[in-house]
């Protein structure tokens, strides 16, 4: 009885707050902002699809326009999905919308306010990103070419003996160059267990942060029952406790080895304990810092690799064209970093593989510190913003025909992308978003994007990829908008044919890993 009046009195504070809210009245000169009507309470909630809410937002940002507010419970959520609205506010006025929500399940309960991603703005946030972009900075990302071309010529080779396992190649490809650069340790098959527990954090984190995931991030009345009324709150708990052992553990190993002196190479985790005092950072931050590399690095990467193996099967032009380009400045040999420069095209085709399906399909949300002003639009401090990828990314007007794969679209000066603009405005400069918006825009960009070029310039260079053919000798079709929901979004598993494009290239890649075992380099 006591806990029912309890509710009942939760949710009458609950219920005048948000009339409250509601009736607070627009600034002078300024109009509500736009967006599709929802229920007393609940707001949109109902019609938000636990499947790819993106999808759902840019159909209402297409009735609705760039800039709407979707209510989620009492939250606002402003959601912007073109390249102007992100440009102006995400970037420009980055002072002001660079901290994140502190979402209940995600930023309190899983991370315990611990996750460098979902950090507010400040002090904290500030020591801990100080610290990755130093290690991860154009300068300092050249030091790891040794290693991606390593991690990348395992690929290659892997994919000869088992070329039906892109996948898992991919993902192996990624988790090990990542694992490598943050712990030093050494990913042979992806099966290890520390791989396995570190997949196992991600997914809990791509589950738990989808927006509408929990209701009680909405509703915060469902925040004060008790553990025995609420499995969210086990859950949570339960996987924060897994991930925190899981991080303290591998920072702990790496400070074992430094203390017997054992050999430990450069890696972010060994920095990170020898500098952790002079940078004012806790154990846990530092642990935090270092565990959630392997969050940004892995299933990012590998996803885009599988969007874009998905995409030649779709688009048999785009290889041929490259391929065209890699064979007129590779010939026989095998294509290396100081090679870049000469390969527009193969650029281009890694920009478009993360343009054509962002694998951060929603965006992450950014905080509204201070009330502010767009147009003649008011934007209330405490709202939650997020930049829609998919939308953005589907945008006819800076993208003609959005939903084909066109790497041109960032080389022929007909296109808006090909134009670079002037300024801090990363996101307009790369020509995408895929990295993110403004100062919160995902330190390791440098890192993955060179990762990308010499993965790919390599695979299609190696291969030729065409679609699988099922008993009856059919081409097997290919759904290109079947692809993963939650955090992060990648395809669903596909049957592709991988084969070497020639006798010579299959042993010039089998001479090259050889090498590499030899001189471990």
């Amino acid at each position: 009885m006591l806990l029912f009046l309890g509710l009942i009195l939760l949710g009458g504070v609950f219920f005048l707050n948000y009339m409250r809210e509601r009736r607070r009245p627009l600034p002078k000169g300024c109009k509500p902002l736009p967006g599709p009507p929802g229920l007393p309470i609940i707001g949109n909630l109902h019609q938000i699809p636990e499947d790819y809410p993106w999808r759902k937002f840019k159909e209402w940002s297409d009735m609705y326009g760039p800039i709407m507010e979707v209510k989620m419970g009492k939250e606002r959520l402003i959601v912007l999905s073109n390249s102007e609205t992100v440009k102006e506010l995400l970037e420009r006025r980055g002072q002001i919308y660079s901290s994140r929500p502190q979402t209940y399940m995600a930023s309190e309960v899983l991370s315990d306010h611990l996750r460098p991603l979902l950090m507010p703005y400040g002090a904290r946030w500030r020591r801990v990103r100080k610290f990755i972009h130093q290690m991860t900075m154009p300068t300092k990302a050249t030091e790891y070419q040794s290693r991606q071309s390593r991690e990348s010529l395992k690929l290659i080779n892997d994919l000869l003996d088992e070329p039906t396992d892109f996948a898992r190649h991919y993902y192996r490809y990624a988790s090990g160059l990542i694992m490598g650069l943050t712990y030093d340790k050494e990913v042979r098959t992806g099966k290890e267990d520390y791989v396995q527990n570190i997949m196992q954090v991600n997914d809990t984190l791509e589950h738990i942060a989808k927006p509408g995931a929990f209701l009680a991030d909405s509703l915060p009345i469902l925040r004060y029952l008790p553990s025995i009324l609420a499995p969210f709150k086990r859950i949570g708990k339960q996987a924060h406790k897994f991930e925190y052992n899981l991080f303290m553990q591998l920072i702990n190993e790496i400070r074992e080895k430094m203390n017997l002196h054992d050999s430990v190479t450069d890696c972010f985790a060994k920095e990170i304990v020898s500098s952790m005092e002079n940078r004012g950072i806790t154990e846990e931050e530092g642990a935090y810092a270092c565990g959630t590399m392997f969050e940004a690095g892995s299933g990012t990467t590998s996803g885009a690799l599988e969007t874009l193996t998905m995409a030649l099967l779709v688009y048999p032009e785009v290889l041929a064209k490259a391929q065209a380009e890699l064979d007129k400045v590779c010939g026989d040999r095998l294509p290396q970093f100081d090679d870049q420069d000469d390969l527009p095209y193969i650029n281009a085709v890694a920009k478009e593989a993360l343009r054509w399906r962002p694998i951060v399909a929603s965006g992450i949300a950014h905080l509204l510190i201070e009330d502010d002003y767009y147009k003649d639009y008011f934007l209330p401090a405490n709202s939650t913003v997020i930049g829609n990828s998919w939308a953005i990314h589907m945008d006819p007007v800076v993208y003609p025909e959005p939903d084909r794969f066109n790497p041109d679209r960032f080389i022929d000066e007909s296109f808006p992308t090909a134009t670079k603009s002037e300024g801090v405005e990363y996101g307009a400069q790369r020509g995408h978003w895929a990295f993110g918006f403004g100062r919160r825009a995902c330190p390791g960009q440098h890192i993955g994007e060179r990762s990308m070029f010499i993965v790919i310039a390599r695979l299609l260079w190696g291969f030729n990829f065409s679609r699988a053919v099922d008993a009856n000798g059919k081409e097997v079709e290919i759904d290109t908008m079947d692809f993963t929901t939650g955090f992060n979004s990648k395809p669903n598993d596909f049957p592709a044919n991988i084969e070497p494009r020639s006798p010579e290239r299959k042993a010039v890649i089998q001479a090259a890993y050889a090498d590499s075992l030899r001189s471990g380099s």
